[in-house]
C-alpha cells in the first residue's frame, strides 16, 4: 500500500476582466471519498461485489434500462455575496447528492461574486450496483470501455445540464462565464454536455473522470484503439462524426483540466489517460494532471503554485490560491438511501406503509392486510433490499394527501365520504389483530412513524415504534380510525425544509361523530362514543389530521428519539449487576477454587489434547463459531462507522448476510488447520460439513417455518426468489470460500500442545444419566431460559423495536 499524499482540488477562480486559462484556475478541489462515485477495474464481478456489498437487493430488480423512481429535486445553490458575475455548475458522484459539494463551496471555498449550483441527479435503478435505487445521472452497465452505455439516461442528463447552462444565460450570465465540472460520474457528464453545448463555455472540470458517448464526438478514435490494444471498436465513420459534431462546434477548442488519482481503483487512470487522448485529437487546450499516489478520494494539499501564478502574472491570484490551499477541506458521502431529502413549502410528503407488527407473536402482516382505505390509482410496491424482504417489510403507497407546512384539521383517507364497509370476514380479521396488540407501522421521508407517551406524574417521555391498532375492554374491541399526525420540520436554510420527526397520536371516534361539509372530503368532530367492532358487517370512516411543528432538531439527530430506549438500558444494568455479583463471588473462593483446578488438571493433563471421538463434529462447530464471530465483529464495526445505520432500512440484515459468506474464508482455514492437529484423515468431507452443517439447519428451518407463513398470508414469508438468492449466496460464496480456506489451513503446520499426550486414555468412570449427552444439552439450553426468561422476553421486544 502507498502512502497517500495531499492532492488539492480544482477551484475556477473568475477574474472580472477575462477568463484566463483553465491551469490559472489551480488545484484546490479533488473529489469526495465515496466508492459510489464511479466505475471500477475492468474485472466487472469483482467491482460488483465491491459497489453491491452492503445494498444487496431482490433478484430480478436490476432493468436492463434505468428508470427513474422519483422526480429530480431543486439544486442547491450558493448564491455570490456580491455582484453576480460568474456561475459554476458542479456534479456529484453516483450515490451522492449536490449537498456533498455544496459544503465545499459555502464553507471552504467560496467567491463573492460565483454562483454556485449543485444539482442532484434523479434516483435510478444502477444495473452495476445490482439495481440499487441511488442517485445516479445514467445507468451504468459495466466497467469495460466498449460496455453498451444509457444513452437515454445521458441524454437526459445532459438536458438537465443545459437547462441549468440556459438559466444562468437568461439570468445575464454570458456563456463564456458559464462552467461546468464533476467528479467521477458526475464529471464524464461534465465533459460530455460541455463538448456538445451550443454556445461556448468558460472551461470544463473532470475529477476522476472518463468520457461518455465517446462515439459522438469529433476524431481521435485511433488514440482509443491504440490505448485499448485494437478492442475498441466504433460505430461511427470519420465522415459520420464530422456530419454529427459539425452543429456542436461552439466549445470544441474549450479549456479542460483533468485530475486523477494514479492509485483509483474504481476509475483507473487508463480511463483517464484515455479521456484526455481522445479529446486531445480535436481539442489541444486539455491539461491533466496525475497525482500519483492518490485514491478515489480527496485530501488537502499545499502546493507550491509559483508557477502558475507567474504563468497569470498575478501575484493577488497566487495569494489567494496559497490561502485556499491551507484550508482543511473533508468531505464523507452519504451512505446510499439516506442522504437529507428537502422539500419547499407545499411539496407534496408522501406517506408509506411499511406492515403491522405484534409483541405478542412474531408474525407480521402487509399493510394492506387490513381493511385500510385504499389510494386512487393503482397500489405501488416499491422495491426493497435483501434485508427489509427478510425482516418482512412490504413498502407501500398510502391515500394520505400531506403536504409541506400545510396543516389539514380533518379530512378521510377514502375517496368518498361514505363509511368503509368492512365484511364479516374482515370485521373478524381485524378485532383479531386488536386482540393479538397489532402495532401499524408508517414511515415518511424514511422516518418510520412513533406514538408519544408522557408517564403519569412525571415529565418523563418514552417513545413507541408505530401506533397501537386499537384495545379490548370487556371483551369488545375498538379500533383506532383517526390518527393526529404530528410532523416536526428543521429548516437549515430559508424555503428549504426537512422532516425531523413523525408522531401519530390515534384516536378511536364513531362513524355517527363525523360531519362533513358540502361536496368535501373535510369534517369535524364532535363528542360521542368510541369506534366498536363488532360481530357481522362494519361501516367505519378512516379519517385523519395533519399538524405541523417547527423544530431545532437538526436532520443528522432526528433519530435520537427512535433509538433512546429506557428499557434496554435497565435490562443492560440487571445484567452488569448479576455478572458483577458473580465475579464479586468467585474472587471470594479464588484460592480453594485455584488448588481445586490444579489437582484436576494434574489428574487429566496428559489426556485433554487427546483428538475426541467426533473430531470432524467438534471442527465444524468450531469453524462455525468462528464464521459468526467474525461476522458480529465486522458488522458491530461498520455499524459504529455509521454505515449502518437504521435509517438505512435492511442494510444491517444484509450486511450480516453477506459478511457470514464472506467469513467462511477464516472459518475454513481455522477448521483445517485444527483438523489437522486433531489428525484427521477426510479433509475434504470436514470442509463440506463445516460449509452446510450450521447453513442447512438454519435455512431448512427457515424454510420449513417460511410455509407456516406462507399459509397465513404473512409479510415475513420469504419470497421464492430470495430464497434462490439465499441459495446462491450459500453455494455460489460462502462454500468455495471455506473449501478454499480448508485447503490452506490443512496444509499449514499443526498447532503445538503445551503438553505431551499419554498413550494410553485415562479410564473415565461410569456417569450418572444426567451427565449423559443429551440430558447435559437440555440442561444447558432450559437453566439459561428459566433463569433470564423474563429479561429475555422483554429483549426480544427490544430487538423487534430495533430490527423495525
Amino acid at each position: 500500500m502507498y502512502p497517500m499524499i495531499n492532492v488539492s482540488r480544482t477551484i475556477a477562480i473568475f477574474s472580472h476582466n477575462a477568463w484566463d486559462s483553465i491551469q490559472q484556475i489551480g488545484s484546490v478541489f479533488r473529489g469526495i471519498c465515496s466508492m459510489q462515485g464511479g466505475a471500477g477495474r475492468t474485472s466487472s464481478f469483482s467491482n460488483r461485489i465491491l459497489l453491491g456489498l452492503f445494498n444487496c437487493c431482490l433478484p430480478g430488480s436490476c432493468n436492463s434500462r434505468a428508470k427513474l423512481r422519483t422526480e429530480m429535486a431543486e439544486p442547491v445553490v450558493i448564491p455570490p455575496r456580491s455582484k453576480h458575475t460568474a456561475s459554476i455548475i458542479f456534479l456529484h458522484g453516483l450515490g451522492d447528492t449536490g449537498h456533498g459539494w455544496s459544503s465545499v463551496f459555502a464553507d471552504e471555498i467560496r467567491h463573492d461574486h460565483i454562483k454556485y449550483i449543485c444539482p442532484h441527479a434523479p434516483t435510478r435503478a444502477v444495473t452495476l450496483n445490482f439495481g440499487m435505487q441511488m442517485p445516479a445521472w445514467y445507468d451504468l452497465y459495466g466497467l469495460t470501455p466498449n460496455v453498451e452505455e444509457d444513452e437515454e439516461g445521458i441524454n437526459e442528463s445532459t438536458m438537465i445540464v443545459h437547462s441549468l447552462i440556459d438559466a444562468e444565460i437568461e439570468a445575464g450570465i454570458p456563456s463564456e462565464r458559464v462552467m461546468v465540472g464533476g467528479f467521477s460520474m458526475g464529471g464524464a457528464l461534465a465533459l460530455y454536455s460541455g463538448l456538445i453545448y451550443d454556445k461556448p463555455l468558460a472551461g470544463i472540470i473532470g475529477l476522476s473522470s472518463f468520457l461518455v458517448q465517446r462515439t459522438k464526438l469529433p476524431g481521435g478514435f485511433s488514440a482509443i484503439i491504440n490505448l485499448t490494444g485494437g478492442k475498441f471498436l466504433s460505430r461511427w465513420s470519420a465522415q459520420e462524426m464530422h456530419v454529427l459534431f459539425q452543429n456542436h462546434t461552439a466549445n470544441k477548442n474549450v479549456q479542460i483540466f483533468m485530475g486523477h488519482g494514479g492509485q483509483d481503483c474504481l476509475v483507473p487512470l487508463s480511463f483517464g489517460q484515455m479521456t484526455e487522448a481522445y479529446i486531445k485529437n480535436f481539442n489541444p487546450n486539455i491539461n491533466m494532471k496525475v497525482y500519483p499516489r492518490m485514491a478515489h478520494s480527496s485530501c488537502p494539499e499545499i502546493n507550491w503554485l509559483t508557477k502558475l501564478a507567474m504563468r497569470g502574472r498575478s501575484y493577488i491570484k497566487f495569494i489567494i490560491l496559497q490561502l485556499c490551499s491551507l484550508f482543511p477541506i473533508e468531505q464523507g458521502f452519504y451512505v446510499p438511501g439516506v442522504a437529507p431529502v428537502e422539500f419547499r413549502d407545499g411539496d407534496l410528503i408522501e406517506v408509506k406503509g411499511i406492515k403491522i407488527t405484534s409483541t405478542k407473536t412474531v408474525v407480521p402482516y402487509e399493510y394492506y392486510s387490513l381493511p385500510f382505505c385504499r389510494p386512487q390509482g393503482a397500489i405501488h410496491y416499491i422495491s426493497e433490499n435483501l434485508g427489509e424482504v427478510m425482516r418482512g417489510d412490504r413498502i407501500v403507497n398510502t391515500p394520505f394527501v400531506i403536504y409541506m407546512k400545510q396543516n389539514v384539521k380533518c379530512n378521510t383517507t377514502c375517496s368518498s365520504r361514505a363509511p368503509l364497509s368492512l365484511s364479516p370476514e374482515n370485521s373478524e380479521n381485524l378485532a383479531a389483530r386488536i386482540k393479538e396488540e397489532y402495532h401499524v407501522h408508517l414511515l415518511v421521508d424514511n422516518l418510520p412513524c412513533t406514538t408519544r407517551y408522557q408517564i403519569e406524574n412525571t415529565d418523563e417521555v418514552i417513545y413507541e415504534n408505530g401506533y397501537r391498532l386499537g384495545w379490548e375492554e370487556d371483551d369488545r374491541f375498538y379500533v383506532n380510525n383517526h390518527l393526529d399526525i404530528i410532523l416536526r420540520y428543521h429548516q437549515p436554510r430559508p424555503d428549504v425544509y426537512r422532516v425531523v420527526g413523525f408522531e401519530v397520536q390515534p384516536q378511536s371516534i364513531d362513524s355517527s361523530r363525523f360531519k362533513f361539509g358540502s361536496d368535501s372530503l373535510e369534517c369535524s368532530i364532535v363528542d360521542g362514543r368510541n369506534q366498536e367492532v363488532i360481530k357481522g358487517t362494519n361501516n367505519i370512516i378512516w379519517t385523519y389530521s395533519v399538524t405541523w411543528e417547527e423544530s431545532d432538531i437538526p436532520w443528522a439527530s432526528r433519530w435520537d428519539a427512535y433509538l433512546s430506549m429506557k428499557d434496554v438500558q435497565i435490562h443492560c444494568v440487571i445484567i452488569i449487576r448479576t455478572v458483577r455479583r458473580d465475579i464479586a463471588k468467585y474472587n471470594k473462593g479464588e484460592e480453594l477454587d485455584d488448588t481445586l483446578e490444579e489437582s484436576g488438571w494434574k489428574l487429566v493433563h496428559g489426556d485433554v489434547f487427546r483428538p475426541p471421538p467426533s473430531s470432524m463434529l467438534l471442527v465444524n462447530f468450531i469453524g462455525t463459531g468462528i464464521q459468526l464471530i467474525g461476522m458480529v465483529a465486522i458488522t458491530v464495526f461498520f455499524a459504529m462507522l455509521g454505515m449502518l445505520s437504521p435509517a438505512s432500512r435492511g442494510s444491517l440484515m444484509s450486511a450480516a448476510i453477506v459478511l457470514f459468506c464472506l467469513m467462511g474464508l477464516v472459518a475454513g482455514y481455522h477448521a483445517g488447520r485444527l483438523y489437522r492437529t486433531l489428525r484427521g484423515t477426510s479433509p475434504r468431507k470436514c470442509a463440506f460439513r463445516t460449509a452446510v452443517l450450521f447453513p442447512s439447519i438454519i435455512l431448512g428451518t427457515g424454510f420449513l417455518l417460511n410455509f407456516f407463513l406462507i399459509g397465513k398470508h404473512s409479510s415475513g414469508a420469504i419470497p421464492f426468489t430470495t430464497m434462490i438468492a439465499l441459495l446462491l449466496l450459500w453455494f455460489g460464496v460462502d462454500l468455495p470460500l471455506l473449501f478454499l480456506g480448508f485447503h490452506f489451513g490443512y496444509r499449514k503446520q499443526a498447532y503445538s500442545h503445551p503438553v505431551r499426550t499419554n498413550q494410553i486414555p485415562r479410564q473415565v468412570p461410569e456417569q450418572p444419566w444426567y451427565l449423559h449427552t443429551l440430558p447435559c444439552m437440555l440442561l444447558a439450553g432450559i437453566l439459561p431460559i428459566i433463569i433470564g426468561g423474563g429479561n429475555l422476553s422483554l429483549s426480544v421486544v427490544g430487538l423487534q423495536f430495533m430490527v423495525r
